[in-house]
């Protein structure tokens, strides 16, 4: 009768440790059971073209579009917010009518304007997809212009220096991104309007040349930009 007894107190014991063992993996969570995550925005570094246009504040001189080149780094701020740091440079090809500059009876050919700038943006984000993203920001950027040496013919042959330029740009862009390749390689778009601020430095100012005599002379002020816009395509890859 003891031993019948003993035999039934194992079996329950047994019968228990095996309802706690299967209730405690049951319990237990299972990789397959919780769904990934989705990546979180990461830093982005590219490259940037497109075209640039600051025309002319009327003048007998005009600046033409050109075409810009650079790169940009995109820093996660939020899940709906980024900051995007831009440094490019671009080329505007100048036209100047028969007699510009003071240099009557003088044709001048002037080369392309060299325009680096370095500018900030905000993009607050909509996202449309996992891989779609619009968005719309405010915008500063600084910029340094450069005019090279002119070359003229007919009255006048001048030699004078290289001018520059300094200004601040501030306004904003629109834009979208898509990951081409999810989560490495995205495409992103945008188009900007900017006024620009403070002005100065010898391209707007009178300089001194000489002419093929030796004779000193002033040569006449480049226009302000009365704006600028710009539109880029860029190209960057995720880390």
């Amino acid at each position: 009768m003891m031993g019948e007894m003993a035999r039934v107190d194992s079996l329950l014991c047994a019968a228990c440790l095996m309802v706690g063992a299967a209730h405690a993996s049951a319990a237990e969570p299972r990789a397959s059971d919780n769904p990934p995550l989705p990546p979180s925005r990461r830093v982005e570094l590219g490259f940037d073209t497109g075209l640039a246009r600051r025309p002319a504040s009327g003048s007998d001189l005009s600046y033409a579009t050109g075409v810009l080149w650079g790169g940009h780094i995109a820093l996660p701020l939020a899940s709906w917010l980024a900051f995007r740091a831009t440094a490019a440079q671009s080329a505007a090809p100048v036209t100047l009518r028969k007699g510009a500059l003071g240099l009557a009876d003088t044709e001048v050919s002037q080369p392309d304007l060299n325009v680096l700038f370095v500018s900030a943006r905000l993009e607050p984000t909509w996202k449309l997809s996992s891989v779609v993203r619009l968005w719309a920001g405010p915008e500063v950027a600084w910029i340094r212009t450069t005019a090279r040496e002119p070359t003229t013919k007919g009255a006048l042959v001048i030699r004078t220096a290289i001018r520059h330029g300094v200004a601040l740009e501030v306004g904003g862009s629109v834009g979208s991104s898509l990951e081409v390749i999810p989560d490495w390689l995205v495409l992103g778009l945008s188009v900007g309007a900017f006024t620009v601020l403070d002005q100065g430095g010898t391209l707007h100012d009178r300089v001194q040349g000489f002419d093929q005599n030796g004779h000193m002379l002033k040569i006449g002020r480049y226009p302000k930009f009365a704006g600028s816009f710009r539109s880029v395509l860029g190209l960057g890859v995720l880390f």
